[in-house]
């Protein structure tokens, strides 16, 4: 009987919070901060887990207008908007307003951290959040044989700090990118595409493998070498996060 009660408690508990949320709870008081987990469980409308490993997070956002997530701890992040859009997020313990543009990005340190959507439409965007856990080791040599390196002409790099490089690939159909190499990273597809795959770990060619990856598909990558080339109808638009530290 006890048991029965405290799960409806929890569950009310919940749908409170998902009410408040999709409602537009503006309340400042960051003294309940909660573990990011917990708001991933209880507010499945508003977020989504896109991938987890180790060394990342990547969650996505599909904010209301008004609606606020309560302070949660992450480490270094990076943030991308899918639509124009207006966040309210603590900039050193400040609560802070940035304005975006969908495609826009931008790099945030380790800390305390909430979400909130100050604009007139729903905020769409996803962030990329490191965890303490040390990378794969690599050399700096391979920072100068990335896809932006070695094939510009199909690349867009949009931000370059100490901590990571995000770039930006397009790659119409029948179109090839050479062989490049890259460090541990994050592939973020951004519209429905078709590739053949092919490693240099394998020396025949036969092992090419085909892939096809739709919007918002989320995937890790080691450090290596490969190629590729687009086969299907439709563009390539990827986004590549590569971690520094």
């Amino acid at each position: 009987m006890e048991a029965t009660v405290r799960n409806i408690l929890n569950a009310l508990a919940a749908l409170i919070f998902i009410f408040n949320l999709n409602c537009g709870n503006t309340k400042d008081d960051f003294a309940n901060e909660v573990a990011f987990e917990k708001i991933i469980e209880t507010a499945p409308l508003a977020t989504r887990l896109l991938f987890n490993n180790n060394y990342v997070t990547v969650i996505e956002f599909d904010l209301k207008p008004g609606a606020k997530l309560p302070a949660f701890r992450l480490g270094d992040f990076t943030l991308y908007a899918l639509s124009d859009c207006e966040i309210g997020y603590l900039d050193d313990n400040r609560v802070a307003t940035k304005k975006l543009k969908s495609r826009d990005i931008f790099w945030n340190p380790e800390g305390r951290q909430m979400m909130e959507n100050r604009g007139t439409d729903t905020a769409r965007f996803f962030i990329v959040a490191r965890k303490a856990t040390a990378l794969p080791e690599y050399v700096l040599e391979d920072l100068d044989r990335d896809v932006s390196q070695t094939n510009p002409e199909v690349t867009e790099l949009l931000l370059d700090n100490d901590n990571i490089r995000v770039i930006e690939v397009n790659l119409q159909p029948g179109e090839e990118i050479r062989t490049h190499r890259g460090i541990a990273r994050i592939i973020y597809s951004l519209n429905p595409y078709t590739i053949n795959y092919t490693s240099d770990e394998y020396e025949n060619r036969d092992s090419t493998v085909r892939k096809t990856f739709e919007p918002g598909y989320t995937h890790w990558h080691e450090s290596g070498s490969h190629s590729l080339v687009n086969i299907g109808e439709t563009p390539l638009r990827e986004l590549i996060f590569e971690f520094k530290k």
